[in-house]
């Protein structure tokens, strides 16, 4: 067909026409109602079944949690390999695994747009969320630690897809997840996470996006060709760090605008419930302040969607619940520390850029540098971009460590395999720099709701050998024990556990 036939002129905009409804209506529209009317409620139900059943252990035992998560002061002495030639992944390492996966650009980004969307009282139904999702978190951990497989050097793996398939015997199911898994954490959120990235970079440098993404995929090119465990030891190496740079750097604007912070507390407040000068300009009022928190809650931690296990089940360790307080832990630094100082510094800096319920033509990015660029001037800015790119570097090779076990150990592929695997996500970073994924990340979402769903499911009707498994540490520790577990403990028998001896 020649340049001047009529017919793709007149096609074209049919069919840009039939994408935008397909992307906007459908697409976006399927993926709200899904989060807002299926996921939300499933979770926020779970949360507070689990939180009943198990008497807050979110709470009673976070101090212990934290401690365990940093291997300081209650349980100081190393357990996390029997065996110092294997390659295994030690029970803070696997907790750094978690956390960079929870805390990806959205943790900036995500969170300013949460705050335009949705006003500052979206945080405080966050926090609500959060505290909920915590106890999914113990839950599906554990039975993460409780089901998972010994490999031939030494390590393990685990996650959804291996209680579904040894404690549910839904192996139909667990293959489902997998798949979903690799296709939405694999992929699609590699693709957004590197498109964030490049936008960023892009917005302070001018740089050209195919000049940020050779270098991005050759950096993670180099760790993940290494294979989970060389990953995971890096994310336990700079995790830490990063995440640590950023919190001192929240905290900094806090100290600085420590006589404010009383009034932007009581905004926050006041705009949950729908009034106050910071909710008047939201179409919606409380409603989409609710409504905003709990999917912000849902994306800043995935507590319950079935991401976390997959990284707590290749840890070592006495006993399974230990990374249920773990990952447990890194869902109370992802959403009420990282994503609450992000909407501070917002809220304290970024002065009349900030206006909620409006659109100001910046994106999330680029409203949280202007409220560093605020305090710290260009220094703040680039602070931020350096920031994003870190978030968005370390949850790459987050997603590809949390893939591997259901890479080998579901599909069985072997080295070759593998491979060709490691090749795709890099070719995915590429890809992601340069496109809009606005579609990307609506199908993505889609996904990830489907994995929650499943992952729900089982972990309520799972609930049992979880819980017997919390019980156990709770009783060892208040008479002043490290937690060893045997699989005794459990109300039913693991095919092929790793429990059934004392370390």
């Amino acid at each position: 067909m020649t340049s001047g036939s009529p017919i793709p002129a007149a096609v074209n905009p049919l069919l840009a026409a039939d994408f935008e409804w397909f992307r906007h209506d459908w697409l976006t529209g399927w993926s709200d109602i899904v989060y807002l009317w299926i996921v939300a409620p499933l979770l926020i139900a779970a949360g507070a079944y689990f939180t009943v059943r198990t008497r807050g252990v979110q709470f009673r035992r976070f101090a212990s949690a934290a401690r365990l998560s940093m291997r300081t002061g209650l349980f100081a002495e190393d357990h996390d390999s029997a065996r110092p030639d294997a390659q295994t992944i030690s029970g803070f390492a696997a907790f750094c695994v978690g956390l960079a996966a929870r805390t990806g650009t959205g943790n900036i980004a995500g969170m300013a747009v949460a705050l335009v969307v949705g006003g500052p009282g979206a945080i405080l139904w966050m926090w609500v969320v959060a505290a909920l999702s915590m106890a999914c978190s113990v839950v599906e951990n554990t039975l993460a630690q409780i089901y998972k497989e010994p490999l031939a050097d030494g390590s393990f793996r685990g996650g959804p897809a291996f209680y579904l398939e040894k404690g549910l015997g839904a192996e139909r199911a667990a293959r489902v997840f997998a798949v979903l898994f690799l296709l939405a954490v694999g992929f699609a959120f590699v693709m957004v996470q590197a498109n964030t990235i490049t936008d960023a970079i892009r917005g302070a440098t001018q740089v050209d996006a195919r000049t940020i993404a050779v270098p991005m995929a050759a950096g993670t090119a180099w760790i993940i060709f290494r294979g989970a465990s060389h990953a995971s030891r890096f994310l336990s190496t700079v995790t830490p760090w990063i995440a640590g740079a950023y919190i001192v750097f929240g905290l900094t604007v806090l100290f600085l605008n420590i006589g404010r912070l009383p009034e932007v507390l009581r905004l926050i407040v006041q705009s949950a419930f729908g009034v106050g000068p910071m909710a008047a300009g939201l179409a919606g009022g409380m409603m989409i302040a609710v409504t905003t928190g709990a999917r912000r809650g849902l994306f800043s931690n995935e507590a319950g969607m079935g991401m976390s296990p997959n990284a707590a089940g290749s840890a070592t360790g006495p006993h399974p619940a230990d990374q249920g307080f773990v990952q447990a832990f890194g869902v109370f630094i992802s959403t009420y520390v990282i994503c609450t100082l992000s909407a501070l510094v917002i809220l304290l800096a970024a002065g009349g850029a900030y206006q909620p319920g409006q659109e100001t033509g910046l994106n999330g990015a680029q409203l949280v540098g202007v409220a560093a660029g605020n305090q710290f001037g260009a220094a703040g800015e680039v602070f931020i971009v350096l920031a994003l790119f870190l978030f968005g570097y370390q949850s790459i090779i987050a997603n590809y460590t949390m893939c591997e076990g259901n890479i080998t150990n579901i599909f069985g592929w072997g080295a070759r395999r593998l491979f060709a695997f490691r090749g795709l996500l890099i070719a995915a970073i590429l890809a992601g720099s340069v496109l809009a994924l606005e579609t990307v990340w609506a199908i993505g979402d889609i996904f990830v709701a489907t994995m929650a769903v499943i992952n729900l499911t089982a972990i309520v009707l799972l609930f049992g050998q979880a819980r017997a498994a919390i019980l156990d540490w709770d009783a060892q520790c208040r008479a002043r024990h490290r937690p060893r577990f045997v699989e005794s403990t459990l109300p039913r028998p693991v095919p092929g556990a790793v429990w059934s001896e004392k370390d």
